[in-house]
């Protein structure tokens, strides 16, 4: 009989197995998930997109940001908030912006830059370390998108579209989502896209 993984061995699990990939399998999963994104069109009418820069195994996403990038779209990085712990702020984020480092070692636009508001973002593309095909996230388990985008439960608010990126490996069975989980509308792999 197996053992049932706690939240946090599930999560190491799983950030073992996107790791264990070879850079050449990390580039091709990044290029396919970014030919689905480009062809969907929530990204097609999309003016501001959130991404992040990945690390620690996440899917790349080198080839979205220079897609969107060519595409003219303004892209969006999130920050952790300075006052609210938990919650995120997204500031822009031009062609060679300054960065700098936060608490967790984490690039992000230096503060000069502007802050954006969360219901003006079109897209959001979210990190995630597992996910199911019902679209339930599990993220490092900060809750930082759930605390952030905690405004979609209001009156089924629907904007931001919120996209999750992630390699096929990353799918689980089921996600043991809470009432305060924030699902994404689609799940995006290098195989195939999961609609809520």
């Amino acid at each position: 009989m197996t053992a049932i993984k706690t939240p946090n061995q599930l999560r190491q699990s799983l950030r073992q197995q996107r790791n264990a990939l070879t850079s050449v399998q990390q580039r091709l999963h990044g290029k396919a998930v970014a030919r689905r994104l480009i062809r969907h069109p929530w990204f097609q009418q999309a003016t501001t997109i959130a991404i992040y820069l990945d690390t620690d195994g996440e899917l790349q996403t080198e080839s979205i940001i220079q897609l969107s990038r060519q595409l003219n779209k303004h892209l969006v990085l999130p920050v952790l908030h300075p006052f609210r712990h938990g919650h995120l702020l997204f500031r822009d984020w031009p062609v060679n912006a300054r960065m700098q480092p936060n608490q967790f070692k984490v690039e992000e636009p230096a503060r000069k830059y502007a802050v954006v508001d969360t219901r003006a973002i079109d897209l959001v593309i979210a990190p995630l370390v597992g996910f199911d095909d019902r679209c339930y996230r599990i993220g490092m388990g900060g809750g930082y998108y759930d605390r952030t985008f905690s405004f979609r439960h209001i009156n089924s608010w629907r904007k931001p579209c919120m996209v999750g990126i992630a390699h096929a490996l990353q799918q689980l069975e089921m996600v043991d989502n809470k009432e305060w989980d924030i699902a994404l509308d689609i799940v995006i792999t290098e195989k195939q896209i999961f609609r809520r």
